[in-house]
């Protein structure tokens, strides 16, 4: 169970980095939502977990917590790129225009993180 739930935490990130690197918005979105199905799968592990006795009520509402933040700042950043202008480094022009489709991409991501760490903030979920 442990491990089941390790692997589905691990595949958020894997699958957002993996969108990124795809080189488009679309492929972008499609994976940042497939990282969104992950969040859910580690919820409903720790459903089991709690069900068969591995954790105390007091852990897996900590953890539940956690996973149900990190589903909330994916679908935030979802939001975002769905209107964001960016279309993706496969759209490139060459290597110096890449470089700065990256760097530009990379502070979208890092303005979209904080946005949505300030909102918990305000909601005091955090």
């Amino acid at each position: 169970m442990r491990d089941q739930i390790q692997r589905a935490a691990v595949s958020v990130m894997s699958n957002i980095a993996e969108g990124f690197e795809r080189g488009t918005k679309l492929e972008m979105l499609n994976f940042l939502f497939i990282a969104r199905g992950s969040c859910g799968e580690v919820r409903a592990q720790l459903y089991v977990a709690l069900d068969v006795g591995y954790l105390s009520e007091e852990r897996f509402k900590s953890l539940k917590f956690r996973a149900e933040e990190c589903s909330r700042m994916i679908y935030s950043f979802i939001q975002s790129l769905k209107v964001s202008r960016f279309q993706g480094l496969q759209y490139k022009q060459g290597r110096t225009e890449e470089q700065k489709k990256r760097e530009e991409f990379d502070r979208q991501i890092r303005e979209i993180v904080e946005k949505a760490r300030e909102e918990r903030r305000r909601e005091g979920k955090i």
